[in-house]
């Protein structure tokens, strides 16, 4: 089973204020990601008050040097080792991972980019801040 997960950079100021809402915070973010076309300019000023954009072109500089393979915007990982096989896409809004390991060993990679990263699997309506992920603080730590 494939799992996708949708990871967003919160505004550093607003990490203090969802630390401990999580649930609030995931249905915010559900609701603007199944907005529809018309409810686009409400949905598109709630995100900038949640959200940082994404400096897309530190990301695809890292992965671009880390030699993985890349169609259009969406990059490739087979981990032979850890038999991960992943793809993932950079936005300036967010960054989906579609993964076959219930922790993807990309989370690591965006710990160092950035630690107010709320990740959302919205299909299967699985969330958390990245920085309380436990298989996480033990790699970086």
């Amino acid at each position: 089973m494939m799992r996708i997960y949708y990871l967003f950079v919160i505004k550093k100021e607003l990490y203090d204020i969802y630390k401990k809402k999580e649930t609030s915070l995931y249905k915010t973010l559900y609701k603007l990601y199944t907005a529809s076309l018309e409810e686009y300019n409400y949905a598109y000023v709630i995100f900038n008050q949640l959200c940082d954009i994404i400096n897309t072109s530190i990301l695809n500089t890292y992965f671009d040097e880390k030699d993985m393979k890349r169609i259009n915007r969406v990059y490739e990982l087979k981990e032979y080792e850890t038999k991960e096989h992943s793809f993932i896409k950079i936005t300036p809004t967010y960054i989906k991972i579609k993964t076959n390991k219930n922790i993807s060993e990309l989370f690591k990679i965006f710990f160092y980019y950035n630690q107010n990263i709320f990740v959302c699997d919205f299909n299967e309506k699985d969330y958390f801040w990245l920085r309380e992920c436990k298989t996480i603080k033990k790699i970086v730590c």
